[in-house]
């Protein structure tokens, strides 16, 4: 887990860095910096459920309100675009990576905030 926890703090960390560029910067870069600090508390000796959870709440709203813009977009999803090509050709592209980059994010904050959930809740968990 520690390991994983590792990748994914630089994959947020990363994410947020080539936001310089984007037409919102400073909203990524929070959700992103929210993301690596999650991991970051995790490693703490009681870590908390309740950043990650707030993390993923917030990715799972903003990923609500991105995918009824890709699905009225104009232009469709050209996957060979969207994982083999850096650049932006069109909105559909732009959309799917971010929707895309939220869900990896809400993924890895629901995996930190049920095991730091079980951790604070570890007496309920244990056999009888």
């Amino acid at each position: 887990m520690k390991f994983f926890n590792a990748l994914m703090l630089l994959a947020f960390l990363l994410s947020a860095g080539v936001q310089y560029n984007d037409a919102d910067p400073f909203l990524w870069v929070a959700i992103y910096v929210l993301g690596s600090a999650a991991c970051i508390q995790h490693w703490k000796r009681h870590p908390s459920w309740k950043l990650p959870s707030f993390v993923a709440a917030l990715g799972v709203l903003w990923m609500g309100f991105l995918v009824p813009t890709l699905q009225n977009s104009e232009f469709p999803i050209i996957w060979d675009q969207v994982f083999l090509r850096a650049d932006m050709k069109t909105e559909a592209v732009e959309l799917t990576r971010e929707i895309g980059g939220l869900a990896i994010l809400v993924v890895w904050m629901i995996a930190l905030a049920i095991r730091a959930y079980r951790f604070e809740h570890r007496s309920r968990f244990k056999a009888k």
